[in-house]
């Protein structure tokens, strides 16, 4: 119990017998000249379009577990990354240090000491998938007991295969708990009404850029549409590794670059998008440009390129027409 990549196996295994019997109940009907399945009237028709098109999760969303009782918040949450297997985020219930388990007063003392909860190259996309399924957060909030999620990389498993990533693209725990706390404010999910998924558009309303995210000359893409979906991509941009040299002693050489403001031209006309329509939030690792902060003041210096970023946004990308 509690193995949650066990689980996410037989959700996908549930997800293909299902498509299979949908697909052989509609062969049947189609089959006995009654018309197809789609026909029989306008509200099924949307239904079934809106299956087609959204029930084989796409790879670069988060998909919540289907066992509630799996989405919670965890004692504690290590982070590695490993070759051939990319990140590895995963749930410890103990102090390995000292063999004791951390104190979860009981809630999670089904769960096996050690789960991993998600693997992939995709690092947007295993820390989304961890606070869209509250494995990050605050266990028996508002009482003595409260006690948050601690967060550590786990050192033995840190190397990118890259010296530029492995020493400009690091964070420390508490920039990740700082972003992630980011993320989970700024992507908070609004109202909906279930005919919204049939009757509504999707359309991206809110955007956050990442840049040298563990990885240097990569930019992230973390967005929400008005369905209240979740996507997470990550671009490399070859030409900021192949200038790193001069784009590190310059925050506003690097934040103007023209192949990085192409790189978002590109999402954005993908999604017919213009930046002064949407939420816009960015954070770029200070680890990787200089700024006039020292190494301590960690928080100024994301503040301080966070600023330098919108700004050059705003000057570089077109604006969407007043009518």
């Amino acid at each position: 119990m509690g193995e949650v990549q066990s689980v996410n196996k037989f959700e996908g295994m549930l997800r293909y017998h299902f498509q299979w019997a949908l697909e052989r109940a509609e062969k049947k009907v189609a089959d006995s000249g009654t018309g197809a399945l789609s026909n029989y009237n306008k509200e099924l028709v949307l239904w079934f379009e809106y299956y087609q098109q959204n029930f084989e999760p796409k790879s670069n969303v988060p998909q919540k577990t289907i066992m509630g009782h799996l989405q919670g918040s965890r004692s504690h949450l290590r982070i590695g990354y490993r070759k051939n297997v990319g990140w590895d985020f995963t749930s410890i219930q103990r102090k390995t240090s000292l063999g004791k388990r951390f104190d979860t007063f009981g809630v999670l003392d089904h769960l096996p000491e050690e789960i991993t909860l998600i693997q992939g190259e995709n690092f947007l996309l295993c820390l989304a998938t961890c606070l869209l399924n509250g494995y990050y957060g605050i266990t028996h909030k508002g009482s003595l007991k409260e006690s948050r999620t601690i967060m550590e990389f786990d050192a033995r498993h840190l190397d990118l295969g890259s010296d530029l990533s492995n020493k400009y693209a690091a964070i420390r725990t508490d920039q990740l708990e700082r972003l992630a706390t980011r993320f989970m404010d700024f992507l908070k999910n609004e109202p909906t009404h279930y005919t919204d998924f049939i009757l509504k558009t999707r359309q991206v309303n809110r955007v956050f850029l990442t840049l040298n995210l563990w990885r240097y000359g990569q930019l992230g893409i973390l967005s929400h549409d008005n369905l209240n979906t979740w996507y997470c991509d990550e671009v490399m941009i070859p030409e900021i590794v192949e200038k790193a040299s001069s784009l590190m002693e310059d925050s506003e050489k690097l934040l103007a670059f023209t192949p990085l403001h192409e790189a978002i031209e590109t999402f954005l006309d993908k999604h017919k998008l213009y930046l002064n329509e949407v939420e816009l939030d960015v954070w770029v690792n200070p680890a990787s440009v200089s700024t006039p902060h020292s190494s301590a003041r960690t928080e100024q210096a994301e503040e301080f390129l966070k600023k330098t970023f919108l700004r050059h946004l705003d000057r570089i990308h077109p604006k969407k027409p007043r009518i």
